[in-house]
């Protein structure tokens, strides 16, 4: 062994939410931005997110794992991972930014939770 730590292995199996669940987590989500909540708009469509991924990939997501670990160490399916990441980061500027959220924010945040929940890849 050269001692290099072994990549995580890649998994395939599309990363989907059925659509009563994503209908209704949008649903919420735009509720709270339709009152100005940006900022909440955008952590519940991660969460759910978070969430998505903990059941389908099982112990490979510990629950205790923060959004970017998890992008860093769970073998997350290739069509996911950019609108994925994107979520992190805009949820990491705003909440831990210190930077207030905007209705662009939430929007783009909101695309990517679509494109996430279908499995897509980001601008198909």
């Amino acid at each position: 062994r050269d001692g290099s730590p072994a990549a995580a292995p890649v998994v395939e199996t599309p990363v989907t939410l059925d659509r009563e669940t994503r209908e209704r987590s949008l649903a919420e989500a735009d509720a709270l931005a339709s009152e100005g909540r940006f900022a909440e708009a955008i952590h519940l469509l991660l969460l759910v997110a978070m969430d998505r991924l903990r059941r389908e990939l099982g112990p490979r997501v510990a629950p205790a794992l923060t959004s970017r670990e998890v992008l860093q160490r769970a073998p997350i399916p290739g069509a996911v991972v950019e609108p994925l990441t994107r979520m992190v980061a805009l949820s990491e500027i705003k909440h831990f930014g210190g930077r207030d959220a905007s209705e662009p924010d939430y929007r783009s945040c909101r695309q990517d939770f679509i494109h996430f929940s279908d499995g897509e890849a980001a601008g198909a």
